[in-house]
């Protein structure tokens, strides 16, 4: 099963543990350490002329914290998430940095001045190749020994096509032809958020997982325009109308209850393939749901969740 980005809830965890090695810190300009992000740019408009148009660029010095990747504050964005981005790309011939697999699909300009906007993006890779780059290892070998062997995630990787016990199940499975970006079975997700509820201190400690699930946005209004606007972007459609919101490390946090399931304080993250995760503290309860399909953002995976949700709290509450 390909989760997308539930992984970047796991590179958070990874940064708050190199944060507790000494290995960097939140206000770590990452543009010094990561060679990639030095020279990037703020895309500022194009020239006039027919698609693609030459993008108009200004040279851009202010620092890229850790802070600002992890909140997806930095500036980045995906490709799919601006037109132009998207037109940026296609002048350059570079793919769109969601599917491209390589550190060229994601050196682009940034859409607005570091800290000064909020838009999903691909930041969380580049807090993953700060902790390549300072750690010596690879984010998969940096998973493993500190997050998925303690854990005993013993069926999750980057790279399936690199692990017979995996291609194994695949062959029983039906043919599809889908690229497979990870693979792993729900139950090694669940691991995940049993270690965040309980604070596993085999992983990191107290003040670390809190920090994970704390707002940590000086202002909310740049992320609501984003949750309440046209499509109701990045987690907007599992929202409840209007609800008030911010962002932590990685995860979305809710700042009332949403009727009928998780309550005020909770946390939530997904992935394109239409998985969905969630942890709410006060009553102690976290789910997920993993679907295969596409386009993100489908209205029956919404539905899914929505309903899953109210069954499991009405359960709880015993009614």
């Amino acid at each position: 099963m390909w989760i997308g980005s539930i992984t970047k809830l796991q590179t958070c965890m990874a940064c708050m543990m190199g944060i507790e090695r000494g290995l960097f810190t939140l206000e770590t300009n990452v543009r010094t350490v990561v060679p990639e992000l030095k020279d990037v740019d703020l895309l500022v408009g194009f020239e006039n002329g027919e698609f693609p148009r030459k993008p108009i660029t200004q040279p851009c010095t202010s620092p890229i914290t850790l802070r600002q990747l992890l909140t997806h504050t930095s500036g980045m964005i995906y490709d799919y998430g601006h037109d132009g981005l998207k037109e940026w790309s296609a002048y350059h011939g570079i793919k769109d940095n969601t599917f491209s697999g390589t550190l060229k699909g994601y050196q682009k300009p940034l859409i607005f001045l570091p800290g000064n906007g909020w838009s999903y993006s691909p930041g969380m890779d580049w807090a993953g190749r700060l902790i390549e780059v300072t750690s010596g290892l690879t984010l998969e070998q940096f998973f493993k020994q500190n997050i998925w062997d303690k854990l005993g995630m013993t069926s999750t990787t980057f790279r399936p096509d690199l692990r017979p016990d995996i291609q194994a199940r695949r062959m029983q499975m039906a043919s599809r032809n889908r690229k497979t970006m990870e693979i792993t079975p729900g139950v090694d997700c669940t691991k995940i958020l049993q270690a965040l509820i309980s604070k596993n201190p085999v992983l990191m400690g107290e003040d670390s997982y809190d920090q994970l699930t704390t707002p940590q946005l000086p202002s909310d209004e740049h992320f609501l325009e984003v949750i309440r606007g046209v499509g109701q972007g990045h987690l907007g459609q599992t929202w409840d109308k209007g609800a008030e919101g911010t962002f932590g490390f990685g995860a979305s946090i809710i700042k009332q209850d949403f009727t009928g399931r998780r309550k005020k304080g909770s946390c939530n993250w997904s992935g394109m393939p239409g998985t969905h995760c969630w942890l709410d503290k006060e009553t102690g309860v976290g789910g997920m749901l993993t679907t295969q399909i596409l386009p993100p953002g489908d209205p029956m995976v919404t539905d899914l969740l929505l309903e899953m949700e109210k069954c499991l709290y009405k359960h709880i509450s015993g009614q």
